[in-house]
């Protein structure tokens, strides 16, 4: 079985969806082989994503049959607040995230991202420019 592949397949229909693949593992669970795969979108992820997402990767594992042995398929989202990685912020942009430093949590909508920092605008509609250096975490939160 090659993962990779199996990875690299699944990726472009993800995309097609509006989904990104977060994560994607073969494990043994309870005795059973499992492929988990996490999907993630930017705003609210619903079951009818998870429902369309299911069907085109089963389809797929269904016609390509990259793994030789008997497993459980697992796809899940990650949730509503989650934190991310630096190198992914591109990705969430128009999030309101909650981003710590050292010394500080800044709160704001994430409007901007490069190579060495974040630019976040708060509520009070001020722009914060964060250097990747600084930041220890960055989570996305629901905005209420």
């Amino acid at each position: 079985m090659d993962l990779e592949k199996i990875k690299n397949d699944i990726e472009p229909i993800c995309a097609d969806l509006g989904l990104k693949l977060f994560s994607l593992e073969y494990k043994k669970e309870n005795n059973q082989n499992m492929l988990s795969i996490i999907v993630d979108k930017k705003g609210f992820l619903d079951i009818d994503d998870l429902e369309a997402v299911t069907n085109k990767i089963n389809e797929y594992l269904d016609k390509e049959d990259p793994i030789d042995e008997e497993y459980n398929l697992d796809i899940s989202s990650r949730g509503l607040e989650k934190d991310f990685e630096f190198e992914d912020a591109n990705y969430y942009i128009g999030e309101w995230v909650e981003v710590k430093t050292m010394d500080q949590l800044h709160k704001g909508e994430l409007v901007e991202s490069s190579s060495d920092s974040l630019v976040i605008r708060t509520e009070k509609n001020k722009k914060i420019k964060i250097n990747a250096n600084d930041i220890m975490n960055i989570h996305i939160v629901v905005k209420f």
